[in-house]
């Protein structure tokens, strides 16, 4: 069995993740036997060995160590596991908890395979949400078809943030100065009157569906109101006008947003590990979907982005990696952040159980900060679904369910009569 024997300096784009792990929770699918899935990833590791699954961490996350070829059957065995739980006991918003509290440290990347149901398991480290909605999704339908994972044989680019920059600033250096003269929001500071308190984690979600019918009628307000911006964005300004009409007041106007900084790659390269960096957004109001959009265009302008990601790497590079704190604001107002996955195409392909409305998705991220309320939302079969994720040490969970109710029921109401909440 093949397999590297020689150990990898963990990049700091992957460092800065540090303490973060992803769940997610995908169903009523055909699935795969635990063996089949096992067998798929038995061929990856024949295909391409120095693939990112096959790598676990050092008790510091300094250096990733490569799985010994003698040692490759344990740790399949290990990464793939039969899913005790069931959607029945709770719902897929406590499985989804629950199989976040069963993280293992030194295992990055785990599958769980239930009777209808699959969770997925992701240290932050070793990749953001593309490898498991590329990778796990194509492990997944390989083991159904019974074929060698082939798609997956495409080896990662290396020293992507240098070949990024140069693809960007190397070909127009007056791009450097563009850059620099962008500039940047921030995030106002607590506000008058709000202390801390010691606080300890509580990772919290809650679900929600925007269906066909309702993107429907979302698509209609859209073109008459919001011609010329995207359906992502009129999301985001529901997802705001949401939290507060459930009587939420957010800790500032504008919220948090992940970017994707592949787009600065050379065309045509594949990077399995993280390349997203978190950026603050502040429009002129965040429950109007065009002013939301210009907020982010002028926040993302001029390489922006990948400047901020080579800033934060060169940190992450060196040790200074932000913890997680021991004290939370009181009274807390949440730090909003929206992020969409897009359409994901590759668990569209897998086998599945019943029509779109059966259809359940969940993806959630640990929390960096105690006031973090986070929307994630993904597009799979015409709907897009929705997962909220918070501490329930600092935040209601039915305030939060409110919302996203709120917001999964009539998004154009929330929109055409936005509730200010002071």
């Amino acid at each position: 069995m093949p397999g590297r024997t020689r150990s990898l300096r963990i990049a700091g784009r992957d460092r800065m993740w540090i303490g973060a792990h992803s769940v997610f929770i995908v169903g009523p699918l055909d699935l795969p036997g635990i063996d089949a899935v096992r067998a798929a990833l038995h061929e990856l590791a024949w295909i391409a060995p120095d693939h990112r699954l096959f790598r676990r961490p050092d008790h510091d996350y300094h250096q990733w160590r490569p799985i010994p070829g003698n040692e490759l059957d344990s740790h399949c065995e290990r990464m793939v596991t039969a899913l005790e739980d069931t959607v029945d006991a709770g719902g897929p918003e406590r499985l989804l908890e629950r199989q976040y509290a069963a993280h293992v440290d030194d295992l990055p990347f785990r599958f769980a395979i239930g009777r209808d149901t699959v969770a997925l398991s992701l240290a932050h480290p070793l990749g953001d949400a593309r490898l498991v909605l590329d990778t796990g999704a194509e492990l997944l339908l390989a083991a159904a078809e019974g074929r060698p994972p082939l798609r997956l044989h495409r080896p990662s680019t290396q020293v992507p943030l240098v070949r990024a920059l140069g693809e960007y600033y190397g070909r127009k250096p007056g791009r450097i100065l563009a850059t620099l003269r962008t500039p940047r929001a921030v995030a106002p500071g607590p506000a008058a009157g709000v202390r801390s308190r010691p606080w300890q984690p509580d990772f919290a979600v809650v679900s929600g569906v925007l269906s066909r019918s309702t993107l429907a009628e979302m698509r209609k307000w859209k073109v008459r109101n919001a011609s010329g911006v995207t359906r992502t964005m009129v999301v985001f300004a529901a997802a705001r006008a949401a939290v507060e009409a459930a009587g939420i007041q957010p800790a500032a106007g504008g919220f948090y947003t992940v970017v994707d900084n592949r787009k600065f790659l050379p065309t045509g390269r594949q990077l399995d590990g993280n390349f997203t960096i978190g950026i603050y957004v502040e429009p002129t109001d965040s429950r109007d979907p065009v002013a939301v959009s210009a907020a982010l265009e002028a926040a993302t302008a001029n390489g922006r982005p990948l400047a901020t990601m080579s800033l934060l790497t060169g940190l992450a590079q060196v040790g200074r990696i932000a913890a997680l704190t021991d004290q939370a604001p009181f009274p807390a107002r949440p730090s909003l952040v929206l992020n969409h996955l897009g359409r994901l195409r590759g668990f569209e392909k897998l086998p599945w159980r019943g029509g779109a409305s059966d259809i359940y998705y969940l993806s959630a991220t640990t929390q960096r900060q105690p006031d973090f309320v986070t929307f994630q939302f993904a597009e799979l079969s015409g709907c897009v679904h929705v997962t909220a994720t918070f501490h329930a040490s600092t935040f209601d969970r039915e305030l939060v369910r409110t919302a996203v109710d709120l917001l999964c029921a009539d998004p154009v109401a929330l929109l055409r009569h936005p509730v200010s909440v002071q």
